[in-house]
């Protein structure tokens, strides 16, 4: 090896030991910036929580500053000071919105901030950085576990119920709503600790017993950037709730048989006494006394004997301790009446409150639906049936006028019962909601000379789809609230009436 070769490679030996220890020194003493008291998370969304970000910025020495907030590939985002004095004893704040220098907001991300020093003539990032975090948490709520631990009755007890996506160092807020007769109200509230998945209510609405009812626990979560988010909406609607946060408090309940039965022959009941003993008696509207009577030890299936006679409607009376409820159902004779009465089902299984899928909301028709059927009936007798329908019936069998009786739900499944030799169809409540074919069915009846008679407003008006066990909502099948002067047919029903218009309102 020549001396120049030698010489050389002494330098070069000597310059990474002096380049060694002057990254030691470096790596040693002190930052010539650092960040003091700030956050790292923040969510400028608007909603008054956590929507802008206070920097504090400490000099090693006292320099001239130019900030500017940077993306994570370097990129300037916003510039937030330009040639500020600072130092060790003067430490420099400065705000940011979330905006970028255009006005608009900075994407969800990591973001640095970049301190130009004037004076030194160098530019240093600090780390770790800061994010942009607008997206809510989505907490999702099961309650009661499997089988029936979602009821509770006939006194509302502790009901187990757990949450998804809790923060870990925030508590969340538990309501709980009772979401039917009317708008969802909070009854209850609870407090988790933070990181806690799991709580109890304990049946209590403001501080008594829960009546019966349809409820829905909601958990409210906060994260760290201060947004806020919801297990479901503050209105609730069918379909926009996750989870199974649905609660119900039940005391006793019937469910009637859907199509009219034969006298003489067996029918079908479900009962839900909670568990207890339970009497009952079957007896025709108007009648002072019952057909017939029994006890049962528990609730479930209850068969008994459709009673011999006309056709008519009867009532199931059900009392278990100090609850009662009643559901009717019809009887139809062998032989043929000139008068068709038909019982408005859909409407009754359609506006019952009752919670189906255990999202806390009754499915109804009125909310959307789709709604279950046959199904118990929370409600007992439906809206209307006192006032309405019984008074009809009961003046019909004091004047000794014969007449069959079907649902809405068996006239639609079937195509008979319709026939021209019937003097009329009585409508005893309002059929709010009817099959396109029962409908038309409806329509060539009167077009055919057919006399139909409806008691109750809002009747023949929307529409309805029925499956094998569910009631689905239509869009609304008229265009008007008028219907035929002669007829009394809505425009629900298809086609024009053969009959001219009168005074009374126009032709259909």
């Amino acid at each position: 090896m020549t001396f120049f070769a030698r010489a050389v490679f002494v330098l070069l030996v000597g310059a990474t030991f002096f380049a060694f220890f002057a990254a030691q020194r470096l790596k040693s003493a002190p930052p010539v910036a650092q960040l003091a008291g700030t956050q790292r998370y923040f969510s400028p969304n608007g909603d008054g929580r956590r929507d802008a970000l206070t920097f504090g910025v400490r000099l090693q020495e006292s320099d001239d500053v130019t900030l500017t907030v940077v993306d994570g590939e370097g990129n300037d985002v916003r510039r937030l000071a330009n040639a500020v004095p600072a130092g060790p004893d003067r430490l420099l704040r400065a705000r940011w919105d979330g905006r970028t220098a255009d006005g608009r907001r900075a994407p969800d991300g990591r973001y640095l901030l970049r301190v130009n020093l004037r004076k030194a003539g160098r530019a240093v990032t600090l780390h770790p950085g800061v994010y942009v975090d607008t997206v809510a948490p989505r907490p999702t709520v099961f309650a009661g576990g499997t089988a029936n631990r979602w009821i509770t009755g006939p006194v509302a007890g502790r009901v187990a119920y757990r949450v998804r996506g809790v923060a870990s160092r925030r508590p969340t807020a538990v309501q709980v709503l009772r979401t039917d007769g009317g708008p969802p109200r909070a009854v209850a509230e609870a407090v988790l600790a933070p990181g806690v998945r799991r709580g109890v209510w304990d049946g209590k609405a403001r501080g008594a017993p829960a009546p019966p009812g349809t409820y829905m626990v909601v958990a409210t979560v906060r994260d760290t950037a201060g947004n806020v988010g919801r297990s479901a909406p503050a209105d609730p609607e069918p379909g926009t709730v996750a989870g199974r946060p649905g609660i119900s408090v039940r005391r006793l309940l019937g469910r009637p048989p859907v199509d009219p039965v034969r006298p003489g022959r067996p029918v079908r009941f479900d009962v839900d006494s909670r568990g207890r003993p339970f009497v009952w008696n079957v007896r025709r509207i108007g009648a002072p006394r019952p057909v017939s009577r029994g006890r049962k030890r528990r609730g479930g299936a209850l068969t008994v004997t459709a009673p011999a006679g006309p056709s008519g409607v009867y009532l199931l009376a059900l009392r278990a301790g100090s609850d009662t409820t009643q559901v009717p159902f019809a009887v139809q004779d062998a032989e043929p009446a000139p008068i068709l009465v038909v019982l408005p089902a859909v409407t009754w299984f359609g506006h019952d409150e009752l919670d189906d899928d255990r999202d806390g909301l009754p499915n109804t028709l009125v909310n959307g639906g789709p709604a279950g059927y046959p199904r118990l009936l929370a409600s007992g007798l439906p809206a209307g049936f006192a006032g309405q329908i019984a008074p009809l019936l009961v003046f019909l069998d004091r004047q000794h006028i014969g007449y069959d009786v079907t649902t809405d739900l068996t006239l639609a499944a079937s195509r008979r019962g319709l026939a021209q030799e019937r003097s009329g169809v009585l409508l005893p409540g309002p059929l709010q909601w009817v099959t396109t074919g029962l409908a038309g069915r409806l329509r060539r009846y009167v077009d055919g000379g057919g006399r139909l008679a409806m008691f109750g407003a809002d009747s023949l008006r929307r529409g309805v789809d029925v499956g094998r066990d569910r009631l689905l909502r239509q869009r609304p099948v008229t265009r008007s609230a008028r219907g035929c002067g002669r007829c009394g047919v809505s425009r629900a029903v298809p086609r024009r009436c053969s009959r001219s218009p009168t005074r009374a309102g126009p032709a259909c």
